[in-house]
Formats: structure tokens, C-alpha cells, sequence
């Protein structure tokens, strides 16, 4: 499946710069299947340029089949029953990338408003959503930080063909800092939770 077809199961259009790195096809990896991915495994490790794929960071795109209502819908569903709470109609999360432990990342659509922001939902059922970007281009930034604290060799190839991935403004930011600057700016940066639910 394609991000095109990903796009169309939400009638959105993705951040322009997610579209961008898409068509630069290093998401090619993405449009696998998840049944098909190991046979693919060693074609993406060697390719340091796919996106978030060898990249050490606490984030991981979903295959584009994966994008569906269904992903972000069973947690919904949970915060209905037991906390009470719906989702403001305003709003539309469309999920984009996994934690490990559960958390869900999500493109944040809102009707009274322009542009795309990126939130990471907590998974604990306590209706918390984390900011992480007003734009796509702040949350990879956010992305670069995380994986300088998780130990990415930021003098390897998978960083530098990263880094392209930035604009100017947060590429410049990270210029010539060691990587324990970059593991403390990552860890003074806000939580910044946002309340997008109401009460049922």
C-alpha cells in the first residue's frame, strides 16, 4: 500500500514534508506489508537514508497499511467506556508511528484551524496527548533529539542522511553540538500536554 492510499482511507493530505521525504522514496519500506517485511529486512539496513528504519529513536513509522481508523478507534473506544471522555469533534488523529509500550503517534487535524500538528497519545487510558510539533518539520527535529538520547551515532551515516530530512532552521540548530548537548536539550524540552478530549 502507498501513502497515497493511506491518505485517502482519512480524506487527508499529510504534512507537506512527510509527502516530500515520501517521494524521495525513503518510505519505500512503508509500503510493505507487515507479513512481507522480513523478507525485506536486509535491503533497508543497508540503506541508511530510510526513513526512521536503523535511525535509534523511540519512534516507529507504521507500513502505510497499518494507518487505519481501526488503530487509533480501539483506544477511543477505551477512553469512552472508562473514562467518560470522546474526542472534541473538531479534531481527527490520524495514526502515523508506534512506542513500544503503546503510545500512538498521530497526525492532529483541527477544523478551526490550518496546518497539521504531531501528538503523541499516551497509552495508559488516561486521555493524556502530548505536543510533540505544531509542524512536521518541529516533531523530526524533536525525532533527532530523541535519538541522540538513545545513543545515535550522530558522526554515522544514518544521522547524516537524517539530518537532510530537516529544514535549514533545525538542521542549524543542531550544528556542531556533541552529543551530550543534544541529550540535554532533549531532556529540558517540555512535556507541553494538550486537551483534545470532552466529556460523553
Amino acid at each position: 500500500m502507498d501513502m497515497f492510499s493511506a491518505e485517502k482511507r482519512f480524506d487527508v493530505k499529510f504534512p507537506e514534508k512527510f509527502r516530500e521525504i515520501y517521494r524521495s522514496g525513503a518510505m519505500e519500506w512503508m509500503e510493505n506489508s507487515p507479513k512481507d517485511y522480513k523478507e525485506v529486512y536486509n535491503k533497508y539496513r543497508s540503506i541508511p537514508s530510510a526513513f526512521c528504519y536503523q535511525l535509534a529513536a523511540d519512534f516507529e513509522p507504521l507500513f502505510f497499511e497499518m494507518m487505519d481508523k481501526s488503530y487509533i478507534e480501539d483506544y477511543l473506544s477505551m477512553m469512552a467506556e472508562y473514562e467518560k471522555k470522546r474526542l472534541d469533534g473538531r479534531y481527527q488523529l490520524v495514526p502515523f508511528g508506534k512506542v513500544k509500550n503503546g503510545d500512538i503517534y498521530c497526525f492532529l487535524y483541527d477544523s478551526e484551524s490550518d496546518g497539521v500538528k504531531v501528538v503523541l497519545v499516551w497509552h495508559d487510558g488516561n486521555c493524556e496527548v502530548q505536543l510533540l510539533g505544531n509542524d512536521f518539520d518541529e516533531f523530526l527535529y524533536w525525532v533527532m533529539l530523541n535519538a541522540a538520547d538513545w545513543d545515535e551515532d550522530i558522526e554515522g551515516d544514518v544521522w547524516k542522511e537524517h539530518l537532510k530530512y530537516l529544514s535549514d532552521e533545525y538542521r542549524e540548530k543542531l550544528k556542531n553540538k556533541s552529543a551530550d548537548d543534544l541529550k540535554y536539550e532533549f531532556a529540558s524540552m517540555p512535556e507541553n500536554m494538550v486537551d483534545l478530549f470532552v466529556d460523553i
